[in-house]
């Protein structure tokens, strides 16, 4: 299986590659001058990402002190039962080692929050690294370090690597720049086929970390397919070996995952039955085309495309039979209240515009795609009419179209689509800036210039256009993430509990993670992924009629100790806080009932908290 590219044979790979880690080394160093994270030495170094960032650090030192591998609940978030989270154990293990190399300097809570910090950077040092071996015969010495130069400049996949964020989307990113360069680098001249394999374990391990691992599955088999439809000879090979590595280790990543009591248990948001049942079907798809026998029937790219459309579509059917939420599983076990609280989230609201910022955000995006898709498409259809493979053109389009489908579907796809159309957007920079020099060097100079132009609305356009939307609309717009909430100053205020854990904060749902974090007491609300009962819970007792005795029972019942939320917050309590008569809409009016009074704070926590105690 071989791609029409520039093999590269001379060069320092190596130096080649040490140069794109220090240029996102670099980038990093940039990041932090910027303050793009909160994550600074003003702070302490003690200011995480987001909520999500804490929630993943919690976990694992609960997992440190407990050792229960198979427990994926967090006791301190919504007692007395816990929340059991949807993530799985693979960012967790990520998480444990490095804390646990970490421990040879510091206490092991000291080495996980450090390796927390730093964990998303490293992880972009490897990516660049990573992309810059596989996509070197590709787009060459200089094409291979401007890609790693759009990888840490653009937004979609730059604010997935930002120090303070040990979420598991910066590895699930890494995961699908290593299939990605892994698949290049297998289909190049005089490389090794058996890399693919090694993009079916990849792919395996990105199902393990995130659900979302379907989609760039999904998008690994349609390049691997649509090269089969249009090359035939040997791709089926390439796509078997890719299908074997991916059965072989979703069914090693289950045995990790889960205890044997669970293996046949079908769980759509962690690693389960459902997946290895996916994975185990691709193969057998595959295995049935196989055969040469069956090889020499499908001689035709018309009758390999029929082939390839009746696999996808009986092996879809198949699937969605067996397992009906396959397609929205959020949406099958998600409560309204969810949808509801979710839906001002930019990463799970849907990517189409219809605002300003949403205009922003979609031009900022996908301005280099609406570039680069009909250019891949125009030299995909030129090299066919010139009889020549077009298999790198195939290779590109698929990427970016499986991934540009799930981008519209939801916000949480851009990463994916951004690094999909990213090699894509380098050869075409690359193309206007080769045809740019040569008319200048034959003294051309207009069309020259013309060529020059036109790159430069290729390369920034996209960037202006956005930045004059945010500019004219939003002018606090930025790469910040905007968490200035000084909750470890806000903390001296509470007194550690005698019993670590005993007392109960209610909070605001995307407050509690960092809160528990961050002090002994327990959270009530938090956090708002699937499981609803503490956000039910949550808005229940707010909303509960201030003086009715059953609102005071019903807060010692869940031992609240404390009252706290942000200001900035309490517009998603809109409708609780119109009513005078509710508990929230009185302690907003600094009117508290019986049994609760408000801690005297600083004037400048006072404009960003609200902190009331109640008596027990």
């Amino acid at each position: 299986m071989t791609l029409d590219i520039r093999t590269v044979q001379s060069g320092r790979p190596l130096h080649l590659t040490l140069t794109a880690v220090g240029i996102a080394t670099l980038f990093q160093a940039l990041y932090l001058y910027l303050g793009v994270s909160p994550v600074n030495d003003t702070e302490n170094w003690d200011l995480l990402w987001d909520p999500d960032s804490y929630t993943h650090l919690l976990r694992v030192l609960e997992l440190h002190q407990t050792g229960a591998w198979f427990d994926s609940t967090i006791d301190r978030f919504n007692p007395p039962v816990g929340t059991e989270l949807h993530w799985s154990r693979a960012q967790d293990l990520l998480l444990i080692s490095g804390a646990w190399i970490g421990t040879a300097l510091w206490p092991f809570d000291q080495a996980l929050h450090g390796w927390g910090i730093f964990l998303a950077p490293a992880l972009q040092l490897l990516s660049a690294a990573i992309l810059c071996w596989g996509f070197r015969p590709l787009l060459g010495k200089w094409g291979s370090l401007l890609l790693i130069v759009l990888f840490c400049l653009q937004r979609g996949t730059a604010l997935n690597f930002v120090a303070g964020f040990p979420d598991h989307h910066a590895t699930q990113l890494m995961l699908m720049a290593a299939v990605m360069a892994t698949m290049a680098r297998s289909l190049a001249v005089q490389s090794n086929p058996r890399l693919l394999f090694v993009a079916g374990i990849l792919s395996a391990i990105q199902l393990w970390v995130s659900v979302e691992g379907l989609v760039l599955v999904l998008a690994s088999m349609v390049t691997l397919g649509g090269l089969w439809v249009f090359q035939h000879s040997p791709t089926v090979a390439g796509l078997r070996r890719f299908a074997t590595g991916l059965a072989i280790g979703v069914t090693l990543a289950l045995i990790i995952e889960r205890p044997p009591s669970q293996w046949v248990l079908i769980d759509y948001d962690r690693l389960s039955l459902l997946h290895l049942v996916i994975s185990l079907a691709s193969l057998l798809t595959i295995l049935l085309l196989s055969p040469e026998s069956v090889q020499k029937r499908l001689n035709s790219l018309l009758k390999r495309f029929g082939a390839g459309i009746l696999a996808a579509t009986l092996l879809s059917a198949m699937l969605i039979g067996l397992f009906p939420y396959l397609i929205s599983p959020y949406g099958a076990q998600q409560s309204a209240e969810v949808k509801s609280l979710i839906a001002s989230i930019y990463a799970e609201s849907s990517f189409l515009p219809n605002t300003p910022a949403t205009w922003f955000n979609f031009i900022l995006e996908t301005g280099p795609l609406l570039f680069t898709g009909p250019f891949v498409i125009y030299q995909l259809i030129r090299a066919y009419s010139r009889k020549q493979t077009g298999a790198r053109w195939i290779y590109y389009l698929c990427w970016m179209g499986v991934t540009s489908a799930y981008c519209l579907h939801s916000s949480r796809g851009v990463p994916f689509m951004v690094l999909a159309y990213l090699p894509a957007w380098v050869e075409l920079l690359s193309t206007l800036g080769h045809k740019c020099i040569n008319l200048l060097r034959r003294q051309q100079r207009r069309a020259g210039s013309f060529y020059l132009l036109l790159a430069g609305l290729v390369l920034c356009s996209h960037w202006v256009v956005g930045w004059n939307i945010a500019g004219h609309y939003f002018p606090g717009a930025s790469y910040r993430n905007p968490l200035p909430y000084h909750y470890s100053e806000l903390l001296q205020y509470l007194p550690r509990t005698p019993n670590p854990g005993s007392d109960t904060i209610l909070s605001d749902t995307f407050s509690g993670p960092e809160l528990a974090y961050k002090s002994n007491y327990q959270v009530l609300a938090a956090p708002y992924h699937i499981d609803t009962r503490g956000i039910r819970l949550s808005r229940s007792l707010l909303a509960n009629s201030a003086l009715s005795p059953e609102s005071y029972v019903e807060l010692k019942k869940h031992r609240v100790r404390y009252i706290l939320l942000p200001r900035s917050a309490l517009w998603r309590y809109d409708r609780i806080i119109r009513s005078p008569s509710t508990l929230l809409g009185r302690l907003v009016r600094n009117r508290p009932p019986k049994g609760i009074e408000r801690i005297s704070l600083p004037r400048h926590l006072q404009r960003q908290f609200l902190l009331y105690r109640v008596q027990h």
